[in-house]
């Protein structure tokens, strides 16, 4: 019986410095993370498919006249896909359900066709070519890498950025009708 005070104790003792040890270094990773924000840095976030396999990157860097968000994958099914800012910072595979819902601070409806839209986290659809690679760039001040701001990605939430398998229709909420998430990649962890 004592053996197994002391081995349960131990476990305990364990998971606890584990606990704490990974919590610090998230602590530690979003402060850098800001940091580079506030440097005008560029943030990449490694985009993972539903193996868990890097199929590409997301640069992101805040500009004067707005966010610069430029997306290079490869290995992605070829057509045209939606791109979705998402509210939670968890990528779990495989159907990245885990980062929730579009990022939507501002409280409007999905899609750039809705009176009433888009969502902050709304982003142009972009091209797969035959190879299954992309190279899209966009400009958007809907959303900031400015730490405080209403719609910073860099909230406490955490946030992540999302491929669909398919094109946003931008007017059919809540996600354009834009089919399976296929791809995440962690902008920003939960603090």
């Amino acid at each position: 019986m004592k053996r197994w005070i002391v081995i349960s104790t131990v476990l305990l003792i364990t998971a606890a410095i584990w606990t704490w040890s990974n919590q610090q270094h998230s602590e530690e990773a979003w402060t850098e993370l800001e940091q580079a924000a506030a440097a005008g840095e560029t943030i990449h976030v490694a985009l993972m498919n539903q193996k868990g396999e890097q199929v590409g990157n997301v640069h992101l860097k805040q500009m004067k006249d707005g966010l610069d968000v430029h997306v290079k994958a490869d290995r992605l099914p070829a057509g045209e896909h939606a791109l979705h800012v998402h509210e939670r910072g968890v990528c779990e595979t495989p159907d990245f359900e885990s980062a929730g819902g579009h990022f939507n601070p501002t409280d409007r409806i999905h899609g750039f066709l809705q009176e009433k839209g888009p969502h902050a986290g709304d982003l142009p659809n972009f091209m797969v070519n035959a190879s299954g690679q992309a190279d899209a760039r966009y400009m958007t001040n809907l959303i900031t890498l400015e730490p405080g701001k209403k719609t910073s990605l860099l909230s406490k939430s955490g946030t992540a950025i999302v491929i669909h398998e398919k094109a946003d229709d931008y007017f059919t909420g809540p996600a354009g009708d834009a089919g399976a998430r296929i791809a995440c990649g962690v902008i920003a962890e939960p603090k």
